[in-house]
C-alpha cells in the first residue's frame, strides 16, 4: 500500500459492520470529507480511545502508577472495546488518583505508559489490532 495511513480514535463504539470499512464510518459518524484517493486499507480505527489498551495491560498501569493505585476501580469484562471513552477516563483517573504520580492526565500520563504497555496482550484483547498489524 503507498500514501499516507491514518490511526484514528473512533470516539464511539464501531461495531461489527464497520470494522473492515473504517471509511465509510468516519464519513457517517464522525462528519470526515474522505480525501478522493484515499482507501480504507489506509486507515485504522484504533479504538474509542487509546486508553483502552491499557486496560488489557494492568500489570503495566499498577507499576506505572505504584501502590495506590486501585485497580479494582476499573472496568472489567472482556469486552473492552464496547465501554465509553468517558467511562475509561473516569475509571483511569479514579484509579491513579492516589497514586504517586496523581489522577491519570493524558497529556501527563498517556504516551508513557502506551510506550511500555504489552503489544500481545493489546493484540489478544483487541481482534481490531489485528488489522492494523
Amino acid at each position: 500500500m503507498r500514501g499516507i495511513h491514518s490511526l484514528v480514535d473512533s470516539e464511539g463504539p464501531v461495531g461489527a459492520a464497520f470494522c473492515n470499512r473504517p471509511g465509510q464510518y468516519l464519513t457517517t459518524h464522525e462528519s470526515w470529507n474522505m480525501p478522493r484517493n484515499a482507501q480504507d486499507e489506509q486507515i485504522h480505527l484504533m479504538i474509542q480511545c487509546m486508553e483502552s489498551w491499557f486496560l488489557a495491560d494492568i500489570d503495566t498501569l499498577r507499576e506505572f502508577f505504584g501502590n495506590e493505585f486501585r485497580e479494582g476501580s476499573l472496568p472489567k469484562g472482556s469486552n473492552i472495546e464496547s465501554i465509553s471513552k468517558a467511562d475509561i477516563l473516569d475509571r483511569l483517573k479514579n484509579a491513579s488518583r492516589s497514586s504517586y504520580k496523581g489522577k491519570y492526565g493524558k497529556a501527563a500520563h498517556s504516551f508513557k505508559i502506551l510506550e511500555n504497555i504489552d503489544a500481545q496482550k493489546v493484540k489478544s484483547a483487541f481482534p481490531s489490532v489485528n488489522r492494523l498489524i
